[in-house]
C-alpha cells in the first residue's frame, strides 16, 4: 500500500499515547505494515507528547520525514504548531479547539499564542483544516474522558485514514477496559461524523 503518515500531538494526560496505539493496532488488523514512535518524557507532567503512526509497505523508520505527514491530529490547540516541520500543503490538520495551558505558560516562562496566530500559521502551510470542539462532543458521547477518541474519529473522517470501523472496534476492545469500550467507540463515531459532515 501507499505510505500513510499520521502525527498525533497533545500534552500529558490527554490520551495521546492511547490514541496512537488504537490507530496502530487498527492498522495491523487491516494487514498494513505499521511503525509507531512515541515520546514519553513529559507525559506525566503536562508536557508535549507527540506520537507518529506510519502505514505502508515501504516504510523502514517510525519517524515521519520532514513534510511527510498526511494527517496531524492535535488534542491541544496550540500544540499543532510543534508539528509544522512534518507538514506540507497535502497535510490535513484536525485541531481540538479546547485550550489547555502547558506548565511553561502557567508559570510565566512563555506566552500562549492567540487563536488567530495559530490558524494563520497553519494556513500558510495547508488549507485542509478542521476545527473540532472535542470536549463538547465527548460530553455528548457520555464522558469528557473520551476526548482523545473524538479526535481519533475526526482524524479518520477528515484524512481518509486506511482503517475501517471494524478494525478500530477490535483495537479498542483489545486496548481499553471492557466497561469503557461503548462510550469510547460512540465518541469515535461522533468525531468521525463531525468531520464527514464538514467535508
Amino acid at each position: 500500500m501507499k505510505d500513510y503518515n499520521t502525527l498525533i500531538t497533545g500534552i500529558g494526560g490527554q490520551g495521546v499515547l492511547t490514541t496512537a496505539q488504537i490507530l496502530a493496532r487498527a492498522g495491523m488488523f487491516e494487514g498494513h505494515k505499521v511503525l509507531m514512535a512515541e515520546i514519553h518524557g513529559m507525559s506525566q507532567r503536562g508536557g508535549r507528547v507527540p506520537c507518529s503512526v506510519r502505514f505502508g509497505d515501504s516504510i523502514n523508520s517510525s519517524t515521519i520525514p520532514e513534510g511527510g505527514a498526511d494527517l496531524v491530529i492535535s488534542l491541544e490547540f496550540a500544540e499543532t504548531l510543534t508539528s509544522l516541520s512534518f507538514a506540507s500543503n497535502k497535510t490535513v490538520f484536525v485541531l481540538n479547539t479546547q485550550v489547555t495551558l502547558p506548565p511553561m505558560v502557567t508559570i510565566g516562562l512563555t506566552r500562549y499564542p492567540t487563536s488567530d496566530e495559530v490558524l494563520r500559521t497553519i494556513r500558510q502551510i495547508s488549507t485542509k483544516l478542521f476545527l473540532i470542539d472535542a470536549r463538547a462532543i465527548a460530553e455528548k458521547a457520555g464522558s469528557p474522558m473520551t476526548l482523545n477518541n473524538v479526535m481519533l474519529g475526526a482524524g479518520v473522517g477528515a484524512g481518509r485514514v486506511p482503517v475501517s470501523d471494524k478494525s478500530i472496534t477490535e483495537a479498542m476492545k483489545m486496548l481499553l477496559p471492557q466497561r469503557y469500550f461503548e462510550v469510547n467507540f460512540r465518541a469515535y463515531q461522533m468525531g468521525r461524523n463531525e468531520t464527514l459532515r464538514s467535508k
